[in-house]
């Protein structure tokens, strides 16, 4: 094929019949609405190729292009992205090509099932991946220009406008998106919202929300933090008020849009608050910009001690404790977990024993400044902004209690990296701390507690990890999440 300067060989194609064209069409319809036009990126859809001559069909023989092996004609479609949406391409879109000759991005953004099944060559090649009808989109971004270029390009292969957002409207993905976009628009007083669900690790769910030229970020509340199951409502109504007196505070974060007054905010049955979507870059992976975080972290602390806020402390780090350290006790019996995680435990258990007392943990938290904590200091709830400015965002965890608490919650999960723990490095562990004392000293007494607060921390985040662990034990992660916190608690030991 080199030889002959064949890129390659397209087999011939076998046209459904009218009936079937008119199936897979409808099908085609459906599926640019829900995976294309429901999104706030996208402006309009231009349709090309078989799918606007509706001569879709089959291929008589798989046709291998590049790594892919088609059964079915592609769906050809261009896509203006809308000028400031360029940063909300969806997620689920597969990106093959960053730039095609006619200037666009290429994605595969669907598949529709191949019209008449693929049975035939499954059985055939059964440890092949075969393509059925792809929804193969050209991506026009508005900032590389070539708008001519695009023009000439729609104009060549005679392509039809299929959805134009000011002309057809907004479009939802799905009957919980168009539920929750009314539901805001009670809530807000918005005029048009626009619905998007977030793929995020967490057992809540997250949303953009586009409501004119605003965005927003929506959460549902479905499950505690580090607390009581029953409390979800009362700590949401807590995180709110905590937010809002730490920006009237100085405190740079996504705040919390108020929904009208006098109505039940509630969105789905579950208690939800409404975000600014604030610029920036999250930093879930290593190299951290450090002592700009800590330095922020320090600031959430710092200006409660100079002027506390109006808010009580019915959430504390102790009700955390109480959590945790019996759940070890528990989780401890468990031998379905390994050798490794075995005597992981084996190992922690003095330590559990050593923080169980209430008057043991009373004595650290009298020696230490109290505050209202984030809660989850982890790299994937620090924006970046264009300055370099950093900043804390996702207060779900929130407590009062002594600040060593959020400190050392950062010192390990930046030394963890979250999900790339192929680049953990405990290195980063007694950086954090001192670029946070570089921002915010501790007293002579929280210096002198760390060893006793790495030892509390350490056996709280393990059991966690345990949790996790116990209901997915297949997840790798969370058990070289696990390993590493005890191997690293385990070094710093002392005996006392």
């Amino acid at each position: 094929m080199a030889r002959l300067q064949l890129g390659f060989v397209k087999p011939t194609k076998e046209v459904f019949a009218a009936e079937a064209q008119e199936t897979l069409h409808l099908k085609v319809v459906e599926s640019l609405k829900k995976d294309v036009a429901a999104f706030a990126a996208v402006d309009k859809i231009y349709m090309m190729g078989s799918a606007v001559r509706r001569d879709m069909g089959r291929y008589l023989a798989p046709f291998v292009h590049g790594k892919l092996a088609k059964l079915g004609s592609d769906v050809d479609i261009l896509v203006e992205i809308n000028p400031a949406r360029e940063a909300d391409i969806p997620g689920h879109w597969h990106l093959i090509n960053p730039e095609a000759s006619n200037h666009c991005a290429v994605y595969h953004v669907a598949q529709i099932p191949l019209a008449g099944g693929a049975a035939e060559w499954v059985e055939r090649h059964p440890n092949m991946e075969f393509s059925h009808h792809i929804i193969d989109a050209y991506v026009s971004f508005p900032s590389h220009g070539y708008h001519e270029e695009k023009d000439a390009f729609l104009k060549k292969f005679g392509a039809k406008l299929f959805y134009d957002r000011a002309r057809d409207g907004i479009v939802s993905r799905g009957g919980e998106e168009e539920r929750i976009a009314g539901r805001l628009a009670e809530l807000h007083n918005f005029p048009q919202v626009m619905v998007e669900k977030m793929k995020v690790s967490t057992e809540n769910a997250l949303y953009k929300v586009f409501a004119g030229e605003q965005d927003y970020i929506l959460k549902l509340f479905k499950v505690s933090g580090n607390y009581n199951r029953a409390r979800v409502a009362e700590h949401t109504a807590y995180e709110e008020k905590l937010i809002t007196q730490l920006k009237d505070h100085g405190i740079s974060t996504a705040g919390v849009i108020p929904a009208l007054q006098g109505v039940d905010a509630a969105i789905e049955s579950f208690p939800a608050l409404l975000f600014e979507r604030i610029p920036g870059v999250v930093q879930q992976r290593p190299e951290y910009p450090m002592e700009r975080i800590c330095a922020a972290l320090a600031k959430i602390h710092r200006v409660q001690m100079e002027r506390p806020l109006e808010l009580a402390g019915d959430f504390t780090f102790d009700d955390i404790c109480m959590i945790w350290l019996p759940q070890f006790q528990i989780y401890i019996k468990d031998t379905t977990l390994g050798p490794e995680i075995a005597q992981a435990f084996v190992g922690m258990a003095p330590l559990v024993e050593r923080c169980s007392p209430g008057d043991y943990r009373a004595t650290m938290y009298a020696r230490s400044s109290t505050a209202h904590n984030h809660g989850d200091v982890t790299p994937k709830n620090v924006i970046v902004g264009e300055q370099g400015e950093a900043c804390f965002f996702d207060f779900n965890n929130a407590f009062y209690g002594s600040r060593m608490a959020d400190i050392l919650d950062g010192a390990f999960e930046f030394s963890l990296a979250e999900k790339y723990i192929h680049l953990a490095d405990f290195a980063r562990f007694d950086a954090f701390i001192a670029h946070y004392t570089a921002a915010d000293p501790l007293s002579a007494e929280e210096y002198e507690d760390i060893p006793k607060w790495v030892e509390l921390i350490g056996v709280i985040k393990f059991t966690k990890e345990i949790r996790v662990l116990l209901e997915r034990p297949t997840e790798q992660l969370r058990r070289k999440r696990a390993l590493a916190i005890a191997k690293f608690v385990l070094s710093r030991t002392v005996a006392r």
